[in-house]
């Protein structure tokens, strides 16, 4: 009985481990826009990136950081999304897109 429960659980967890990741593969697109949801708050988005150690990727929380610091010292949204370009606003939220007076067409759909 004991054997069989634990069987079952065993297979439970491994089945709940292995469909965690909703199916995405771990590319540099993939590592890009989950890293930049972590910096967001997104817990399941910073258990992703814990698999893109291996992936070279450009859009990290440090590079959301750099680019947030410099929005809220001013800077001019086309100048920075030249240097960025549009996919780094996946760094940002609702309200700092509101705050940083960042055109909302902009916004990138997740």
């Amino acid at each position: 009985m004991m054997k069989a429960l634990f069987n079952i659980f065993f297979l439970l967890s491994f089945t709940a481990l292995f469909f965690s990741c909703d199916g995405k593969k771990v590319s540099e697109e993939s590592c890009d826009i989950e890293s930049m949801k972590c910096y967001r708050g997104y817990p399941q988005s910073c258990k992703f990136i814990e698999k893109c150690s291996e992936v070279d990727h450009k859009f990290t929380k440090k590079l959301c950081s750099k680019a947030f610091n410099e929005f809220f010292k001013g800077g001019n949204q086309k100048v920075l999304l030249k240097k960025y370009s549009n996919k780094i606003l996946h760094c940002f939220n609702d309200r700092e897109f509101e705050n940083f007076k960042i055109d909302k067409s902009l916004r990138p759909k997740e």
